[in-house]
């Protein structure tokens, strides 16, 4: 998580980063906590907060942002705050404030339709039940294929002995060590499917390609059902394999819809909210130049 104190110019004025805050994935005491230390160590420097923007993985569901957002009342009473979820780091990230739509396709997918006014969800039910679209499901998808060659019913290939030396011996024998890493774990494998997609393996390829009709699926719903323009913003970690990805996406979808890949972090995207929300009139062209030289520093 992390978290940034800055002016209404763009200037970067102190960096905190600290562990993860997504209350599905930790608990909501320590989405609590984390809130509180990383705010309470910026406000240490005796500046004068505006306002307090927290777009959060997880915020969104069920009661998680009400819990949220009283617990920053309560310890901050003299400070306006808002909560809302990751995706609005992501769409203002790329600039796009009316109407788009967003991609998630990092250890988890989801994609919103924003009207300008609501967004609309697709997807995002957790790594349990998501089809696919994430490092999570194309990590899986690679150690379940591992798995069945182990026990005979695809020949050992280039893709098996990629994860045997990655995982240090057979699949199944570090099964335990797997489980017990967690899910962002298994979605780091995912660059090797990627990899592998690129020199033509057909698994990879099959794994790869399940990956983009499950995105280009939920693209298409949420634009055909919602008033939310033709920006397609996507980000997460997938977009580290943009060179496979992008491509793959747009034989998929309508011509008309234009895929954005943001160059600046989420953050940004955050610290573009905070401004939206607290201080509307700002210089967008000077704010986006001081925090990008803020973030190189």
């Amino acid at each position: 998580t992390a978290f940034i104190l800055f002016r209404s110019s763009g200037e970067i004025l102190e960096r905190v980063d600290l562990g993860g805050s997504n209350p599905n994935a930790y608990g909501i005491a320590r989405a609590q906590s984390v809130l509180g230390e990383g705010i309470d160590r910026l406000l240490s420097s005796g500046a004068t907060i505006a306002g307090v923007y927290a777009g959060i993985a997880g915020a969104s569901v069920g009661e998680n942002k009400q819990k949220l957002e009283s617990f920053l009342s309560s310890g901050y009473p003299f400070l306006k705050c808002r909560i809302e979820g990751d995706i609005h780091n992501v769409i203002h990230s790329a600039g796009c404030f009316d109407r788009c739509i967003g991609v998630i396709c990092g250890t988890g997918s989801v994609v919103y339709g924003y009207d300008g006014k609501e967004l609309h969800r697709a997807g995002g039910w957790g790594y349990l039940f998501d089809e696919a679209g994430s490092g999570f499901d194309v990590g899986r998808d690679l150690l379940r294929h591992c798995l069945a060659c182990e026990d005979g019913v695809y020949p050992k290939d280039a893709l098996y002995f990629a994860v045997y030396r990655a995982v240090g011996g057979p699949v199944f024998e570090n099964l335990g060590a797997i489980y017990a890493r967690g899910k962002d774990y298994v979605a780091s494998f995912s660059p090797t499917v990627f990899a592998f997609h690129a020199k033509g393996d057909p698994i990879a390829t099959a794994i790869v390609e399940k990956t983009a009709d499950r995105l280009a699926e939920l693209i298409t719903l949420v634009s055909a059902r919602y008033d939310c323009g033709s920006d397609v913003v996507v980000a997460g970690g997938l977009t580290s394999c943009r060179d496979q990805l992008e491509p793959l996406l747009r034989a998929r979808l309508d011509k008309n819809l234009r895929l954005l890949f943001p160059s600046l972090p989420p953050v940004y995207g955050a610290a573009v909210r905070c401004m939206r929300l607290f201080c509307p009139d700002f210089d967008k062209t000077c704010f986006e130049q001081n925090f990008t030289e803020g973030l190189k520093g």
